[in-house]
């Protein structure tokens, strides 16, 4: 009773805040009080996470439908070792983006708080779903919200046209995951779609006001939603069978971090953060290892939330920055060591591409870290304080995942005992990657190295943009001939072209039937 109270109030607190929220915002309350109604909301379900760690782990059943024989599946939520961690990082994340967000001077931050939440609270339906049905209700749910904020604000047609595309792409993930049950290849292609991988180039670059708080959290939620699934996939060796898409996440991830490495700021190079990391969480899917998938998706989301969150440098970023670095190296004994599980014990060309991007990975992150931020936190001295405490609060969580019992919780969901031995290239991968960023710093500090602007032809080749050009061309030229289809159906012989299309259906129907 308590387990499933601190399960369902986890979930229900950041919705019930939105709605208090959103009828505040009708009565035109005080900002302040609709700030902490907002923060309480963040506060209570992280509260809940924290008590439902001690009841690991537990299952419940919402309502069954009717009648069973057409809905053999009824929503369902499972709390384990998979979905705890990261529940309770997104509502560290969310909590942190409510503090950052009350030191800025924008005038729309009240709709960036209610966003925020609504999303956390879906988001979390997600992570802790029991099955398949309840992922993809909320992974549909989290769509529309996306795409509701996105339409919500004013832009261009050509965003606007990109915002469609992309919310297409996720729709038909959705509808392949629900047609392709138990088949990897539909898993494969539906986990990549949500990552934002095709269109490769995401969207939403244009929107200055959502870059920060609200943007962060749009990023974070619809890759970290597929952390659990793919920790289950890993600890039943889904994709053992499935060689050739080592090859495939290899090739995004450098594309990503090439990219990542490249951008002019971390805003813009915020996709290419979510997609080259999130390649190795699912690499780590691909090689059996739920513990590194967890660890991967835990650096996603923190390490993505200082890079996108921290606006001052001052006595405190020095801390921050440290902190962020040695999650990255994977260093040993720190929070998130199970990401290095990845690398083999024996030394292989696939061991140094994957190095080669973890290495792009840690100098993108070093780069955009000592950047000037281009804003400023203006106001009270107490906005600094919540700023402080924003990153503070991110870092406690993560100690709390990582020395709270972390094996304790991975083994209330793994099928076989968690695996303590460790190979020699655990220990020292991270020394070694930590060495070869120093040393780049040094040859950059020397002017030692060329430099590392590509021609325009090479940036455009990377960043994917002759293929969305080609995919805005397809979806008008569909578009076009969906305009002539109807205008055919609505002249004067629209009748009988209806029952002509109609004949031609029924017969390639037949057709494939009898080739069954």
């Amino acid at each position: 009773m308590i387990a499933s109270f601190f399960l369902v109030g986890a979930i229900l607190a950041p919705l019930f805040s939105f709605a208090l929220l959103a009828l505040l915002r009708f009565r035109k309350a005080r900002i302040g009080l609709q700030w902490l109604v907002s923060y309480l909301g963040a506060m209570f379900a992280w509260l809940c996470l924290f008590g439902l760690r001690f009841f690991l782990p537990h299952e419940l059943a919402m309502w069954r439908w009717q009648p069973q024989n057409l809905f053999p599946l009824s929503p369902a939520l499972l709390a384990d070792g998979f979905s705890w961690p990261i529940g309770l990082i997104l509502v560290s994340v969310g909590g942190a983006v409510l503090l950052t967000e009350a030191t800025t001077q924008a005038e729309e931050r009240v709709f960036g708080w209610a966003g925020n939440l609504l999303l956390v609270g879906l988001g979390l339906s997600a992570i802790f779903a029991g099955n398949q049905l309840t992922l993809l209700l909320a992974w549909a749910a989290t769509d529309l919200v996306e795409l509701a904020i996105w339409l919500s604000r004013p832009a261009q047609a050509q965003l606007r046209e990109r915002v469609i595309l992309a919310f297409s792409s996720r729709a038909f993930a959705v509808m392949l995951s629900l047609w392709g049950f138990g088949n990897p290849w539909a898993y494969v292609v539906s986990i990549l779609l949500r990552w934002g991988v095709f269109p490769f180039h995401l969207p939403y670059l244009e929107s200055p006001d959502l870059r920060r708080g609200l943007g962060t959290i749009i990023r974070i939620v619809p890759p970290l939603t597929t952390i659990p699934l793919l920790a289950r996939f890993a600890d039943l060796a889904t994709f053992s069978s499935l060689e050739w898409i080592r090859l495939i996440l290899g090739v995004i991830a450098l594309l990503a971090l090439i990219q990542w490495v490249l951008s002019a700021d971390v805003f813009e190079s915020r996709p290419f953060w979510i997609i080259g990391v999130a390649s190795f969480a699912f690499y780590a899917a691909v090689l059996g290892r739920p513990e590194a998938v967890l660890a991967w998706g835990g650096v996603l989301a923190v390490c993505g939330s200082f890079l996108f969150l921290t606006q001052v440098r001052d006595r405190f970023w020095l801390l921050t920055f440290g902190f962020v670095v040695m999650l990255l190296l994977g260093l040993p004994f720190t929070p998130f060591w199970d990401l290095v599980r990845i690398y083999p014990r024996r030394w292989s060309m696939e061991t140094l591409f994957w190095m080669l991007s973890h290495f792009l990975l840690i100098v993108g992150a070093g780069r955009f870290f000592l950047q000037k931020p281009k804003g400023a936190i203006e106001g009270e001295p107490w906005t600094q304080f919540l700023h402080r405490f924003a990153l503070i609060g991110l870092i406690g969580s993560v100690l709390i995942v990582g020395y709270g019992g972390w094996r304790s919780v991975l083994e209330t969901a793994l099928s076989r005992p968690y695996t303590q031995g460790r190979s020699w290239l655990e220990y020292f991968i991270g020394f070694g990657l930590m060495g070869m960023s120093l040393l780049m710093a040094l040859m950059l500090r020397w002017r030692s190295l060329p430099s590392l602007r590509l021609s325009e032809r090479w940036r455009r080749w990377f960043s994917m943009e002759w293929l969305y050009g080609f995919l805005r061309w397809a979806f008008r030229q569909v578009g076009i001939l969906y305009q002539q289809f109807e205008a055919v159906l609505e002249g004067r012989g629209g009748i009988l072209w209806a029952i002509v299309f109609t004949f031609v259906l029924a017969r390639v129907f037949l057709f494939f039937r009898e080739g069954q």
